[in-house]
């Protein structure tokens, strides 16, 4: 496992060569060879703040790519009034090209409806969280993210994944521990980098996280 915002590019690249499909999974190397799919960040949005996760500009290049637009995954950690949105809500968006804004232009650019206040919303997911169990917020050809709100240890079983797995802390923190005996703490900001050789992870800890493979 590796702290994945504590990485630096040439850091995960070297990481990369080193480790290939055992890192990425087979299908993800092969598709994508060496570039890393994802992107994961914290981004502020009319004095909110979200999390987003997408693909990486390489890979839409790449001929791997199936050709299918871009979308994003987009967490928000603080309520946002003035738009109606409050913190867990996640909508999954198309980014933006020359005739479509994306979410974030939409959200800067947007003006407050004088009667609802609210800015176009029909991207957003509608899910009800289940406590120590996960929920499927996207499942696309370029990525699958599940949210989890855990309490309790809590086990998930990767040994029929071939993919690499990132944890995305939203609120809380948690020890991860995997297959091989490895611990490290997640908290909230922070992001795990699972290989895809790992079989399954024990969490323990007050946490909810966003888990994204491809």
């Amino acid at each position: 496992m590796y702290q994945f915002d504590a990485l630096q590019p040439q850091e995960l690249s070297r990481l990369i060569h080193e480790k290939r499909h055992r890192l990425l999974g087979r299908d993800c190397y092969r598709r994508y060879g060496l570039d890393f799919p994802l992107t994961v960040g914290s981004v502020i949005l009319r004095r909110g703040r979200f999390f987003r996760i997408g693909v990486s500009a390489r890979v839409l290049r790449h001929p791997g790519h199936d050709g299918s637009r871009p979308r994003s995954l987009w967490y928000a950690v603080d309520d946002v009034p003035s738009l109606d949105v409050r913190q867990g809500d996640v909508f999954f968006s198309l980014d933006g090209d020359r005739s479509t804004n994306s979410f974030a232009d939409r959200i800067a650019n947007s003006h407050a409806d004088r009667s609802t206040n609210r800015f176009d919303d029909a991207d957003r997911i509608v899910y009800t969280p289940l406590q120590d169990e996960g929920v499927q917020l996207v499942g696309s050809p370029l990525f699958t993210t599940a949210i989890y709100d855990l309490d309790d240890p809590e086990t998930i079983d990767y040994s029929e994944l071939d993919s690499f797995v990132l944890l995305t802390a939203v609120q809380g923190s948690a020890d991860v521990a995997d297959d091989s005996g490895q611990r490290l703490t997640i908290c909230e900001g922070h992001s795990l980098l699972i290989p895809a050789t790992t079989k399954n992870i024990k969490i323990e800890g007050t946490i909810r996280l966003l888990e994204t493979y491809v």
